[in-house]
């Protein structure tokens, strides 16, 4: 089997020969991010148990890369969101001066 790369808009993918993705490059299609690295920092910060559905692959000889299967990516993703949402959340309220209680 051989490694594939999948084009999402401007933004590669690879997956193993068993079809787990780089984590990261996922999280930067996802979210549009050009850090997914920040991202994933952020998310796995509060939810230090994500990091047991990964493994490593290396794409080339000199990388270790974060890999996920189908089930990891599923939590994975759902926690993403939750950190947009409430990024996105805090931005408004700075923007407009609200207090949380009065953005919900």
């Amino acid at each position: 089997m051989e490694m594939l790369d999948l084009m999402l808009d401007q933004d590669r993918i690879r997956f193993t020969p068993e079809g787990k993705m780089a984590l990261i490059d996922a999280i930067e299609a996802l979210t549009g991010a050009e850090d997914g690295q920040s991202v994933w920092q952020s998310v796995k910060e509060g939810n230090p148990e994500l990091e047991s559905w990964c493994d490593t692959y290396r794409f080339t000889h000199t990388d270790n890369t974060l890999v996920v299967g189908r089930r990891g990516w599923e939590k994975v993703e759902l926690l993403v969101f939750e950190y947009l949402v409430e990024k996105q959340i805090q931005a408004t309220m700075h923007d407009s001066g609200a207090k949380p209680e009065e953005v919900a």
